[in-house]
């Protein structure tokens, strides 16, 4: 949330079967996307929000005019240093320069 209104909403299936949510973006239509990428539905718009979930998936439901991609979270650490312009998470490896 930001400012008091949602930014972010992911569901997580306990059970597999139909999912009915309330738009927490009144008048947007909505995609919704699987943890690993798939279109689980798209172009919702009339309420209630439905879509077919399967037990142990995460779903990120976003306004078709602001679609991003989902990043899961595993709790596998990072192996290597990542960068993206001038953002960096990690340590990059140093040249090892040696004097002579």
């Amino acid at each position: 949330m930001k400012d008091g209104a949602v930014t972010t909403m992911v569901v997580e299936a306990g059970t597999s079967g139909p999912v009915e949510i309330r738009n927490p973006w009144p008048g947007k239509v909505l995609h919704v996307t699987s943890g690993k990428g798939a279109m689980v539905a798209k172009d919702l718009a009339r309420p209630p929000i439905e879509f077919e979930a399967i037990a142990g998936t995460n779903y990120l439901v976003q306004p078709s005019d602001t679609l991003r991609n989902f990043a899961a979270i595993t709790g596998i650490p990072a192996a290597t240093a990542k960068r993206l312009s001038p953002a960096q998470i990690g340590i990059l490896a140093e040249p090892c320069v040696r004097g002579l």
